[in-house]
């Protein structure tokens, strides 16, 4: 009984080590590991998935999310570089083959958010609303994309006004005032308008 019990459990083992051998088998190891936090064990897992199948629309969001988990906004590393690009990539490819998929275009939009490419990042989140107007995070996000162009011009402004960032109360009236409205009133504008929307 000891010697059944003991090769039962050895079988077991072997079996459950075994790699999977299709698509399915793939993503779900590979969502085992995402949950438990083993990222760059979920991405090969996802890999696999993709190599098994290259127009698994499933497989592919899958690795582009197990990617872009492993991109931290701001860090230069290589690695980084490396995350960032794999994701866009992977989401890409996405809409390659599902050129309407919506998680691909916001995941998008918020890796180019994250590294700080406004142009991009704007034009992702546009695609968003156009196909559904009443995306509020989409909305929001092109309000903050126009507010993270705008502010460093104020914060100069300030500056070169004799104010310290911290004083409250507006720019005083001047060429400095002025020549800000008009370099920046179609951003101002346009990032009004968007969180308009978005409520």
């Amino acid at each position: 009984m000891r010697f059944f019990t003991v090769t039962f459990l050895s079988l077991t083992s072997l079996l459950m080590a075994q790699d999977p051998v299709d698509v399915a088998g793939w993503i779900n190891r590979g969502v085992q590991e995402f949950k438990t936090g083993q990222y760059p064990q979920a991405t090969a897992s996802f890999q696999r998935a993709v190599q098994s199948d290259p127009s698994n629309v499933a497989a592919r969001l899958y690795l582009g999310t197990a990617w872009m988990q492993q991109f931290i906004p701001g860090a230069q590393t290589p690695a980084n570089t490396v995350a960032a690009a794999s994701a866009s990539r992977e989401f890409l490819k996405v809409l390659e083959l599902d050129s309407s998929n919506r998680t691909a275009m916001s995941s998008l939009a918020s890796l180019s958010l994250n590294q700080k490419n406004w142009d991009e990042a704007q034009a992702w989140y546009q695609k968003l609303v156009a196909a559904n107007p009443n995306d509020a995070q989409a909305w929001y996000s092109m309000g903050f994309i126009a507010w993270a162009r705008w502010y460093p011009a104020v914060a100069q402004a300030r500056v070169a006004s004799g104010m310290k960032l911290e004083d409250p109360g507006p720019l005083p009236p001047g060429p400095v005032k002025e020549q800000l409205k008009t370099q920046n009133n179609q951003v101002i504008e346009g990032g009004l308008r968007a969180l308009q929307q978005g409520q």
